[in-house]
């Protein structure tokens, strides 16, 4: 119903040579011609008695032309198209339509069209794969089974194009004045930033007034816990640091983990290593559970800054206990008590 993607979508369709005639201003640097079938009429003597001169128009700039080349080059090369490659350079598009929401057509699996438009740097060609009506003459509806335009159309293509340029030689697109090519952080689309890792910068190719010129600012630096693989704080006892992604929105929770989510920078700081005061009631209690205490509670030393020592992580739980539960009696295992940094200095100095 005219409710077109950036694919493009039409109600009542488009005919495969106003298609070829589309893309084909891709293939003459944004010119585009309208589509003729006779160049000239000549009498038995070779006089000209009629010469056709088509309408020609510039549909795009020379250089947005190549842009869109270059993307539909890798369509075929390493895209949907691939059936379609040879052995010259090829730009193409598959295409495949969806079922109609006509009587007929519903709880049905298929599709009602099936494309493939292609060109190389000589001849531009369409394929395409349906059926004119939507039913046959007893009412039935009528419909592609598992063809999609990257299967039979793209073959079909490939076959024409290889007999037509059997004996023609291989030639490049044509890179028009104006087409540069720059680093970029694929993560952002920018300059890369001294934080963007190299497996994350790629070449691309620009119109020469479209280059970015900002720098990335989706890395950032970090230091993580490994423990709860959280954001560190000052009491952790191991932090990693390392470069992280930061993205405006969080990933949707679809069940399938994106490539790159373990490079995604937490959102929430660790809580496993947090200094908690031990009289809150609405908060957790970090308790030491050391089999020495025989299953009582004790609360746990958690060392400060400039401290050293403390109950070791292993034996540190944290609950939210009920209020006659808090316990008020700190650990006091020898081998669990704090120190200050300038008495471990002192008694190094006294050992010495």
């Amino acid at each position: 119903k005219n409710l077109s993607l950036a694919l493009g979508g039409l109600t009542h369709g488009v005919a495969p040579l106003d298609l070829a005639a589309a893309y084909a201003a891709f293939d003459n640097q944004g010119v585009y011609i309208e589509p003729h079938a006779i160049s000239k009429i000549c009498d038995q003597k070779g006089n000209i008695i009629v010469e056709i001169t088509p309408k020609k128009h510039i549909a795009m700039s020379e250089q947005t032309a190549y842009l869109m080349t270059d993307i539909l080059k890798t369509v075929v090369d390493a895209g949907t198209g691939t059936r379609a490659k040879m052995n010259r350079p090829v730009a193409g598009k598959t295409g495949t339509t969806q079922l109609p929401d006509k009587k007929g057509f519903q709880n049905r699996t298929g599709n009602k069209d099936a494309w493939f438009a292609g060109y190389t740097p000589e001849l531009v060609g369409v394929v395409w794969m349906g059926y004119d009506e939507d039913y046959d003459k007893n009412g039935k509806a009528q419909y592609l089974n598992r063809v999609y335009g990257g299967q039979y159309p793209a073959r079909i293509w490939k076959s024409v194009m290889d007999q037509s340029l059997k004996k023609v030689k291989v030639k490049p697109f044509t890179m028009p004045s104006g087409i540069v090519s720059k680093a970029i952080d694929s993560k952002s689309g920018k300059l890369p930033s001294d934080l963007t890792p190299d497996n994350f910068i790629r070449t691309e190719i620009f119109a020469k007034q479209n280059v970015p010129t900002e720098t990335s600012d989706v890395w950032v630096t970090a230091s993580i816990c490994p423990e709860s693989s959280l954001l560190a704080n000052e009491f952790c006892p191991v932090k990693i640091s390392g470069v992280f992604l930061k993205r405006p929105e969080p990933y949707p929770n679809t069940g399938k983990k994106p490539n790159d989510a373990d490079l995604s920078l937490p959102t929430g700081n660790c809580t496993l290593h947090a200094a908690i005061p031990s009289g809150s009631n609405n908060n957790l209690i970090a308790i030491c559970t050391d089999p020495r205490h025989g299953g009582a509670l004790f609360l746990a030393n958690t060392p400060q800054p400039h401290e050293n020592g403390g109950c070791p992580q292993e034996f540190v739980v944290f609950i939210s206990p009920e209020t006659d539960q808090i316990p008020t009696q700190s650990c006091e295992l020898e081998d669990h008590l704090i120190t200050h940094e300038s008495e471990k200095k002192h008694d190094h100095k006294n050992n010495k």
